[in-house]
């Protein structure tokens, strides 16, 4: 039988191999930490102008009183002096009926007749000229003033 020699000499290593096949994958990760709160936004635009709202009740009329009236007869002319009471705070005559100017209007009538009339703004006193419409005489009439369109008083007299 044989003996066996001495071992030889080691040979050159071989060339590397190729890759492998792929691995399946792996487990996920930890959540990472929250993330800084970014700069705010620019402001956005105006929207539409909305609805128009309904129309507000009507508020009271304002606090009106009755004038003082004389009226005087010379040769065809009929002169009223009108001098109407203090009215309301709003800082006018005190005249004003519902706010805003009134319109003072008089008229002498006697049996279903007109025989003057005059027609001006209202103001704390007054001294109107009726403009005459049939010839006045002496005796007895009915003087009506209107002060804006909410009164209208009718004031018996003589006149002459």
């Amino acid at each position: 039988m044989r003996t066996p020699g001495a071992p030889g000499t080691p040979g050159t290593p071989g060339a590397p191999g190729g890759p492998g096949p792929k691995g399946d994958a792996g487990s996920a990760g930890p959540q990472g930490p929250t993330g800084a709160t970014g700069a705010p936004g620019l402001r956005g635009a105006t929207g539409p102008q909305g609805p128009r709202g309904a129309t507000g009740r009507r508020g009271k009329p304002g606090a009106v009183r009755i004038p003082k009236i004389s009226c005087r007869l010379r040769g065809t002319k009929v002169t009223c002096r009108v001098v109407a009471g203090s009215g309301g705070g709003n800082g006018g005559g005190g005249t004003t009926v519902g706010g805003g100017e009134s319109r003072l209007r008089l008229s002498l009538n006697r049996g279903g007749r007109v025989y003057a009339r005059a027609s001006r703004v209202a103001k704390r006193t007054a001294t109107v000229r009726l403009h005459r419409v049939r010839r006045v005489r002496a005796g007895r009439y009915t003087l009506v003033v209107t002060l804006g369109r909410a009164v209208t008083v009718r004031v018996p007299m003589r006149i002459g």
